[in-house]
């Protein structure tokens, strides 16, 4: 597995298009049945579908049991909705800080049929994930660059050790070509992650006994404005 820097590009279709495909279906299911749900332009497409992939692809073909997966700070996303419409063996626990979000997910559940897998609650990537919780799965989806660097380091170890054995941390974080302005403004107060700083949170996940290949190499045409490095470790079997 390795880091990448992605946008949209053409080249990358033929690797996403079925997780494309399976973002799109959940989304207007949910849009239809007159939830609100987030659809992403089509820089964030690329980051729900790659995670989509990532799973698809690590995940036991032969498993029985139910798969635990977290999605970390996930809002109104697609990802969730989306997983559990396209699998019934999963169970999806979104974390997320704002209670009136989790609250609108629960109704979603409720109301949708194929969701009753998805466990909304309200956390703390910093303080509420507790050491004994683990995961197959563990998404983190443009969520690390609205943390202090301070905090950034001391989350990105939480994560790592909620990814049970032979699972995966899948994470996206936002591209910034300039490595002497890290902050995107002060309101936001958004990282912009960098080759370097990319090597840092690799070198930090293999710590944590995480393993992971890494290419800082920046991809893709950028649009918007807007580009992302894409995280994916496994932790061995």
């Amino acid at each position: 597995m390795s880091v990448l820097s992605k946008s949209l590009h053409p080249d990358d279709y033929e690797e996403l298009k079925d997780a494309i495909g399976v973002i799109s279906y959940g989304t207007s299911i949910c849009r239809g049945m007159g939830h609100r749900i987030y659809f992403p332009h089509e820089n964030r497409m690329w980051e729900y579908a790659s995670a989509v992939h990532a799973l698809d692809e690590e995940r036991p073909k032969e498993a029985r049991e139910t798969i635990e997966v977290l999605d970390v700070g996930g809002g109104w996303g697609a990802l969730g909705p989306s997983l559990l419409l396209q699998e019934q063996d999963l169970r999806v626990t979104e974390l997320e800080l704002d209670p009136g979000i989790v609250e609108g997910r629960k109704k979603l559940r409720e109301e949708v049929t194929g969701l009753h897998g998805l466990r909304p609650a309200v956390g703390d990537i910093t303080q509420n994930l507790r050491a004994d919780q683990q995961f197959f799965a563990v998404f983190c989806i443009s969520v690390m660059e609205h943390l202090t660097p301070e905090e950034q380091t001391d989350a990105w170890k939480r994560l790592a050790r909620m990814v049970s054995p032979g699972g995966l941390l899948f994470a996206t974080v936002d591209y910034g070509d300039d490595p002497h302005r890290p902050w995107d403004n002060d309101t936001e107060r958004e990282t912009k992650f960098h080759p370097w700083a990319i090597q840092e949170v690799a070198k930090t996940l293999r710590e944590e006994g995480l393993e992971l290949e890494v290419d800082t190499t920046y991809h893709g045409d950028q649009v918007f404005n807007y580009s992302f490095f894409r995280i994916a470790a496994r932790r061995p079997a």
